[in-house]
C-alpha cells in the first residue's frame, strides 16, 4: 500500500530552519579549519619578496618551488627525520 502525497508528512518550518541552520554552521567551522592549511600550503609556492607584500595575498604572483629545495640544503632535514621519534621520550623516562 503506497502512501499518497497528501498524507506525506511536512516538515516544520522551524526544523527545516535548524536542519539548513547547523548545516551553515558546519561549512563555517569547516572553512575556519581549512582556510589556514591552504593558506599555509599556497605560501610555500610564494616566494620572499611575496611573503612580505602587504595586503597578503592568497595565491603567489610568481609560482616557486625554492623553498623546498632549500629545506634540504639549509637545515639538516635528513638527520631531523632519520632521528626516530621515540628516542627523546625514552630518554626522558630513563633513570
Amino acid at each position: 500500500m503506497s502512501t499518497s502525497p497528501r498524507y506525506a508528512l511536512k516538515k516544520k518550518p522551524m526544523d527545516v530552519f535548524l536542519h539548513n541552520g547547523l548545516g551553515l554552521i558546519d561549512l563555517l567551522i569547516g572553512f575556519v579549519i581549512i582556510f589556514p592549511l591552504l593558506y599555509a600550503f599556497f605560501s610555500s609556492f610564494k616566494s620572499a619578496s611575496d611573503m612580505h607584500t602587504y595586503p597578503p595575498k592568497l595565491l603567489p604572483a610568481q609560482w616557486t618551488t625554492e623553498n623546498y629545495a632549500s629545506v634540504f640544503t639549509l637545515a639538516p632535514f635528513s638527520a631531523i627525520c632519520s632521528t626516530p621519534p621515540l628516542l627523546p621520550c625514552s630518554a626522558r623516562f630513563s633513570g
